[in-house]
């Protein structure tokens, strides 16, 4: 993947710089940005390598269960199967009104027309929408935003509840036929109250995060320096309360898919379960995603010009084709938007997947467990590579070895196999 975004990126460079003397400029940019691409991945090959294994482990769960990506599918289709009509329902309030003069519009003696407060021609009367539609359309944005969050919330689950029963699978298991319906009726069935308090959350903080940007906007517009700065810290301070809401709402709903528990209770115990396992450490790391939505612009970003290219070499000269280019260049950039959609949803899925991993991984540190020793060993690594940056607290996120409980992996007299306790006997009792 790394070797294919730069090569990417050079063969841009070759081709728009072979396009002609117009951009040379262009070109040599690329060639720069190229050459310095390869530079930064060869400085990070080693957490590059560890992001290639930490993503090949999550992809077996795909591969186990490929219908996640149908029941996604599904979910996403259902969505736009909703939002259709209520569109169509705001757009049906908005005609319910009447027409009324224009307050502020002042008409011309001996003449149809009216002017303005600037005294430009304006128009002599308005539409004026009743007054329960403006309340309708409120409720059904908050309605349709709440069940937006709903069907991510859903996504979520059925990735989670389908990766768990994967990672806690026996050795050597590999049919997992009936678990992604399995887990789409407890997502709507048992744990929608669940899925819908989550939702509901994310919706507040979706809309308090527009009150936030609202207030510095206008104080931008209409305050002074010290406002200006003030409502900058506020927002700040708030934007980063909002993040840790929605990066508990996302582990406590996968915690509901594992457990079954309730919000709260789910809420509650992940927030236990990642204080103590390392869990500043894993936040901060922001290489796979940030590697995988670059890869996904890349990748969509050739595909677009091969495309692009493409059309203009069949269309150039050819009857019915008079602008050759501009219409290449059309299709070149519709065909990079849908594989940027494409791809990024794909993207999506398998970032999902890492984070269900690794509240898995987490729960077997908890419980001083090794269900996939593959995945503990990769995020080992992780808690290495990541403790300079933001070193763990609590009890146990602080040491080495065995994911925090600090003991020898060890095999009991049934063939189970656990991590020692390195805190004695004592605390047991």
């Amino acid at each position: 993947m790394v070797y294919f975004k730069v090569a990417v990126i050079f063969a841009l460079a070759l081709i728009v710089a072979s396009g002609g003397g117009d951009s040379p400029g262009a070109g040599v940019f690329l060639a720069l940005l190229g050459c310095l691409t390869a530079f930064v991945f060869w400085l990070w090959r080693r957490e590059i390598d560890l992001v290639a294994r930490l993503l090949a482990v999550a992809s077996k769960s795909l591969q186990d269960n490929p219908h996640v990506v149908t029941a996604i599918v599904g979910v996403k289709l259902a969505l736009l199967t909703l939002t259709v009509p209520t569109f169509a329902f705001v757009s049906a309030a908005y005609r319910n009104g009447r027409v009324v003069r224009d307050p502020d519009a002042v008409l011309q003696s001996g003449k149809d027309t009216c002017l303005d407060e600037n005294g430009d021609v304006a128009p002599c009367c308005v539409w004026e929408t009743d007054d329960w539609a403006s309340a309708y359309v409120a409720m059904t944005s908050l309605f349709w935003l709440w069940t937006v969050m709903l069907a991510f919330e859903v996504r979520m689950f059925t990735v989670a509840g389908v990766t768990a029963q994967w990672y806690f699978a026996p050795p050597g298991v590999r049919a997992f036929a009936g678990t992604t319906i399995g887990t789409m009726k407890n997502a709507l069935g048992p744990s929608f109250g669940s899925l819908a308090l989550g939702s509901l959350v994310l919706t507040a903080v979706h809309v308090a995060r527009e009150i936030n940007q609202n207030v510095r906007r206008n104080a931008r517009e209409n305050g002074g320096g010290a406002l200006q700065i003030l409502a900058c810290l506020v927002t700040a301070c708030m934007d980063c309360v909002y993040a840790v809401i929605q990066h508990v709402t996302k582990y406590a709903t996968i915690q509901c898919a594992v457990t079954g528990a309730a919000f709260c209770d789910a809420a509650a115990a992940v927030s236990r379960m990642l204080t103590e396992n390392f869990l500043n450490a894993y936040a901060v790391w922001w290489l796979p995603g940030t590697l995988l939505s670059a890869a996904a612009f890349v990748f969509a970003a050739a595909y677009g010009t091969c495309v692009g290219v493409a059309g203009y070499v069949a269309w150039n000269g050819a009857d019915g084709h008079e602008n050759a280019g501009g219409e290449s260049v059309i299709l070149g950039f519709v065909s990079f938007c849908l594989a940027l959609v494409a791809v990024n949803f794909c993207v999506t899925v398998l970032l999902d997947v890492v984070d269900c991993v690794f509240v898995c991984y987490v729960m077997d540190l908890d419980r001083q467990r090794n269900s996939r020793p593959e995945v503990h060993e990769i995020y080992e690594e992780v808690k290495a590579k990541t403790a300079k940056a933001a070193p763990a607290v609590g009890g146990s996120g602080g040491s080495g070895g065995s994911g925090g409980f600090g003991g020898a992996v060890v095999q009991g007299p049934g063939g189970n196999v656990a991590y020692g306790n390195r805190r004695g006997a004592d605390d047991n009792l």
